[in-house]
């Protein structure tokens, strides 16, 4: 999957599907995924674009053993279930 600063990228690793972070020239760069770069490729531009995702394509199945794990972390971390100390964190 190829995006830019949508957190589908988030659900995409929680499905094992490789994402390519497309980096913007001109704008904020709002990657969800900026503190976790071992994650995803990122890439300026369309020739970068191409080189990456035929890269992930012929080597699909590898990338993703080697990262799932990782992956799974990533989004156990970011959604951890919604516990009563976490709801404590929000109120005064």
């Amino acid at each position: 999957m190829i995006y830019s600063t949508s957190t589908v990228c988030i659900e995409a690793l929680a499905q094992n599907i490789p994402v390519v972070n497309v980096r913007p020239l001109f704008d904020i760069d709002l990657d969800p995924l900026e503190d976790f770069p071992e994650l995803r490729p990122k890439a300026t531009g369309m020739d970068e674009v191409r080189e990456k995702v035929h890269w992930l394509l012929e080597h699909r199945e590898d990338y993703v053993n080697q990262h799932q794990e990782a992956w799974a972390s990533m989004v156990s971390d970011m959604y951890s279930p919604v516990t009563s100390e976490t709801i404590q964190a929000f109120t005064w």
